[in-house]
């Protein structure tokens, strides 16, 4: 398979691209790394030149990685049906406090997620932060209830006295176990949590090859290292 460095523009994208393409064949990863590898061992190869970019992101990936993790821990708490949950027990004396903690907590650690994929860029982020938006617009007017704000650039903002002085039904409205924003949420931060862990797997793999001279030598390190930790 001919690729140029212009063909993708993240590392998620060529993954994807890779998954696609080996499934076709019929091919395991380790045969599509070894295959990409032995048709670019030359360390002034475009795609190797392009990887070497992708390695520097290693920190966006990894980035992304916690702050989707805590967007996703947010949302478990939020959506606990247990009897000692967070709105159980607001429901119950009506204190809100830790209802709003959450949510606000939720909604810094969302933006940081939105600004990691922004960053990282490529057509497979591009799609995640337009399923996400859209997916925010449609709860607007639930959202615009306790204080939080769509913004155009995909991130939320709050107005922490309407935040604080919203009522524990419409809260949990938005963010409680029956909340369909949640669950969406909950769908679609998933997908770019695993995803974003497999680009940081794999720039950690590069990073690490590249710290290496020699293209023959990074071609057996990289294939080393894929095999042992893939």
């Amino acid at each position: 398979m001919q690729v140029s460095s212009s063909s993708y523009a993240s590392l998620l994208d060529y993954i994807n691209s890779q998954s696609d393409d080996t499934s076709s064949k019929g091919l395991g990863k380790a045969g599509g790394i070894s295959s990409l590898l032995q048709q670019n061992c030359v360390a002034s190869n475009p795609v190797l030149t392009k990887m070497s970019r992708e390695a520097e992101k290693s920190g966006i990936y990894k980035s992304t990685v916690t702050n989707t993790g805590s967007v996703l821990k947010y949302l478990e708490t939020l959506t606990d049906k247990s009897s000692d949950s967070v709105f159980s027990k607001a429901e119950a004396d009506g204190n809100t406090d830790e209802a709003v903690t959450k949510i606000g907590s939720l909604v810094v650690s969302y933006n940081k997620m939105i600004s990691n994929l922004s960053e990282e860029g490529g057509k497979t982020n591009k799609a995640y932060l337009k399923s996400l938006f859209s997916t925010l617009e449609n709860a607007s007017g639930q959202l615009k209830k306790i204080g939080i704000t769509v913004k155009s650039d995909g991130t939320l903002e709050t107005d922490y006295a309407t935040l604080c002085d919203a009522d524990v039904a419409d809260l949990k409205e938005a963010f409680g176990s029956g909340s369909s924003l949640a669950q969406a949420l909950t769908k679609t931060v998933g997908e770019v949590n695993s995803a974003s862990a497999k680009s940081s797997h794999l720039a950690q793999i590069y990073s690490t090859a590249y710290s290496n001279s020699g293209s023959y030598s990074q071609y057996d390190y990289i294939k080393h290292l894929y095999n042992t930790l893939a």
